[in-house]
């Protein structure tokens, strides 16, 4: 209970700030909205709108919201995001043959190494933790034999950034296509 309150007291703090990416991506859905050209505004001062029409469409039921709920919700998702990204690589790498005290000392290191950069993608509400769960929820799919649905969740990652791309060669030589 006390790790699931520390969670939601974060969440909290975190959403009641007035930064993030989030706030970028709002905004161009709202503009998007409204007609405007979202790839010509400038947004709080200097930052740009760099991803897909597509990604703003899906954000627009979001613009009628409050900021900070819109933020608590993104950040409620991301944690969902990333404790999946957790137990998806935890199938896929051999933990289960390793011994009950080597298991605690590679959960210890696993969060010691990524801690620091969950909270900052967390704290600036980045995408980089939704794009790796599409890519490895993607794959996961794929292995399991549910290629169209794994293969929507690639494609929207590759749509929304195209950093999920770089799998395509690897689903080719798997020969993993339909």
């Amino acid at each position: 209970y006390l790790g699931g309150l520390i969670i939601i007291a974060f969440i909290v703090f975190e959403a009641s700030h007035d930064n993030g990416d989030i706030n970028v991506f709002i905004s161009a859905s709202g503009d998007l909205l409204a007609g405007n050209n979202i790839y010509s505004i400038l947004y709080y001062d200097w930052y740009h709108y760099y991803y897909d029409v597509l990604f703003a469409l899906i954000l627009a039921p979001f613009t009628f919201l409050p900021l900070y709920v819109v933020k608590a919700v993104w950040l409620s998702a991301n944690i969902f995001f990333a404790f999946r990204i957790w137990k998806i690589l935890r199938n896929w790498l051999p933990v289960a043959l390793l011994g009950k005290k080597i298991k605690v000392v590679f959960t210890i290191l696993s969060i010691f190494f990524v801690f620091g950069l969950l909270i900052d993608n967390l704290h600036l509400t980045q995408l980089t933790i939704f794009i790796l769960y599409l890519t490895l929820e993607g794959l996961a799919l794929i292995g399991n034999r549910k290629i169209l649905a794994g293969s929507v969740l690639l494609a929207l990652g590759i749509n929304i950034k195209i950093l999920p791309l770089v799998i395509i060669p690897y689903l080719l030589y798997r020969r993993e296509w339909k």
